[in-house]
């Protein structure tokens, strides 16, 4: 590939996917695994607002949502300078429980990985933009997504040790804008065409001046060598993606970038190193639909937090989140 087509890519993508800002509403549907729970298997639904600048300013809000069990709900704020990620309870989702404030937004720093909600976490490699990351990138040829011709870009190692993998992204020949990602726990895999999962994109769309997949689908696999060495790869996870509202490059106040914090949370503060109580009695759990979730924009926008019900335990819950999150 010569460096006049690679800046030509470059240049697409930067104009595709770095606006001054962004508001986002995405519905993701599981299907396949479930969440089990007492009552049975239930179908698992995660309902993400997103925020962000090109100031760095950034709010990520998340709903678990499983039928007849209590909501699981988290929020992520970042100022620019610090982040606040919030954890509400598991009896009343819009109750905050616990705050820490540092330097790591979401599960960012665990898992090497963007956290924002599908197509827009995959404008990132990782943690990288994809406009800078596609100067190590080996090129593999093209492929065909939704009827359009792909180039399609390798990124090796990609993520934090021992959990890194190999990434195929296939960019528009037109726009630039990635239309699928596949992942793979190795080159070898890559070359065999054997991925950990795949996202792509089901539709491509005019927002604004700019294409952006309103629809996609997610899906990961079970992947092992046989006795025989060949390759045995089963379906695990599927994903339904769909973004509910979408708007670039609209103002978005400052405030919406930092929580009101309510009485009686707890808050971890590694920046500032010391650890205290909001003043103020807690709301108990039968005044729950009195309590407000504390963001300053938009407030019929949802938020998150990782609680489970009686009949969901945590720990259960915790697992389910963090597979759908490592693996895609």
């Amino acid at each position: 590939m010569t460096d006049d087509s690679l800046n030509r890519i470059v240049e697409n993508v930067v104009r595709e996917t770095v606006p001054r800002s962004i508001r986002l509403q995405v519905s993701v549907s599981q299907s396949r695994r479930q969440i089990v729970t007492s009552s049975g298997s239930s179908s698992l639904v995660l309902e993400q607002t997103y925020l962000e600048t090109d100031g760095g300013e950034r709010y990520f809000d998340e709903k678990i949502v499983v039928p007849n069990q209590p909501v699981s709900h988290r929020s992520s704020y970042c100022d620019a300078k610090k982040c606040a990620n919030i954890a509400f309870a598991a009896e009343n989702p819009a109750q905050q429980q616990l705050v820490t404030i540092d330097h790591s937004f979401m599960n960012e720093s665990k898992f090497g990985f963007r956290d924002a909600p599908p197509p827009l976490r995959y404008y990132h490699v990782g943690l990288m933009p994809l406009h800078e990351a596609l100067a190590n990138a080996e090129r593999i040829g093209q492929e065909r997504v939704i009827g359009r011709i792909c180039e399609n870009f390798h990124f090796r190692e990609v993520g934090l040790p021992g959990m890194q993998q190999s990434l195929v992204y296939s960019l528009d020949e037109q726009t630039s804008l990635p239309l699928k990602v596949a992942a793979f726990s190795s080159p070898v895999q890559v070359r065999d065409k054997m991925p950990s999962w795949v996202w792509e994109a089901t539709t491509l769309d005019r927002v604004s001046g700019r294409h952006f997949a309103l629809s996609s689908k997610y899906a990961s696999f079970r992947v092992r060598k046989t006795a025989a060495g060949d390759w045995d790869s089963k379906p695990d996870l599927s994903s339904t993606i769909q973004v509910t509202e979408i708007s670039f490059d609209t103002p978005i106040p400052h405030t919406a970038f930092w929580p009101d914090f309510q009485p009686g949370v707890r808050v971890l503060d590694s920046i500032a190193k010391r650890k205290y109580e909001i003043p103020g009695a807690r709301p108990s759990t039968r005044d729950a639909a009195t309590v407000g979730t504390p963001i300053r924009v938009e407030p019929d926008r949802g938020s998150w937090l990782p609680g489970a019900g009686v009949a969901l335990s945590l720990a259960a819950l915790a697992v389910a989140f963090v597979l759908w999150r490592r693996s895609g």
